[in-house]
C-alpha cells in the first residue's frame, strides 16, 4: 500500500514578510495564521524579524535626531 504524501510548499520571502507584517498588526485571521504556520520557512521569519527590527530602530533614531534638531532650531 503506497501512501500519497502531499508536499507542502514553503512560502517565499515576500509571502513570509506579508504574513509577519499582518501578524505584527494583529489583523490576520486564525485560519490564515494556522495555514501560514505550517508553511513558513523559519530562516525567512528570522530574516524578516531582523530586517523589521533594523528598520524600526533606524526610524526611531532619525525621529529622535529630527526632534532634537527642531527643538534646537526652533
Amino acid at each position: 500500500m503506497i501512501e500519497s504524501q502531499a508536499v507542502e510548499r514553503k512560502l517565499n520571502f515576500i509571502q513570509t514578510m506579508k504574513a509577519v507584517v499582518w501578524a505584527m498588526f494583529g489583523v490576520r485571521r486564525k485560519e490564515g495564521l494556522r495555514e501560514d504556520i505550517g508553511n513558513l520557512n523559519p530562516v525567512y521569519v528570522a530574516l524578516t524579524g531582523i530586517l523589521f527590527g533594523v528598520v524600526f530602530v533606524t526610524s526611531l533614531v532619525f525621529l529622535a535626531k529630527w526632534v532634537v534638531y527642531m527643538a534646537v532650531a526652533g
